[in-house]
């Protein structure tokens, strides 16, 4: 069905297609059981149900897709057992869309988009941190492209 699609995508193909902004992907390595974003020192732990997928992945390129509506600037948003886990983006432009924001910005130097309320004051050009809801991120095998499941 789309939701299963939308939910489990196969790979990086279905993920991108299906979404509006398309899923962001993220390029990096696995560390110490956390997601290394590439050319950073930017880091994320990752939830257990990643973690027993990536044996084998250790020091090699993964890419991280996490869905537009699953970045927050409010770590309490993320209905995460894990909310203190935060990126820090910069941000290049933003969209204001009525209620919301389409916030453009870059983690190191790969692009991030996503949307957040209007309520949070945000401007071009400043540094900000964000919080993934880790429940939703998914792992992709950057040579197969398939998702790691």
């Amino acid at each position: 069905t789309p939701k299963e699609l939308y939910d489990e995508p196969a790979n990086i193909f279905v993920a991108s297609f299906i979404g509006s902004p398309s899923m962001n992907m993220f390029n990096g390595t696995i560390r110490d059981k956390s997601f290394v974003f590439e050319n950073t020192d930017i880091s994320i732990e990752l939830p257990s149900r990643l973690v027993s997928l990536t044996k084998g992945y250790e020091g090699k390129t993964l890419k991280l897709g996490v869905r537009p509506e699953d970045v927050f600037i409010n770590p309490k948003d993320t209905n995460n057992s894990n909310p203190s886990t935060k990126v820090n983006i910069s941000i290049d432009l933003h969209e204001l869309l009525g209620a919301n924001n389409i916030i453009y910005g870059f983690v190191g130097d790969q692009r991030i988009v996503f949307s957040a309320s209007t309520a949070n004051a945000v401007e071009d050009g400043t540094s900000i941190d964000i919080y993934f809801n880790l429940d939703k991120i998914h792992l992709f095998d950057s040579e197969t492209t398939e998702r790691l499941k």
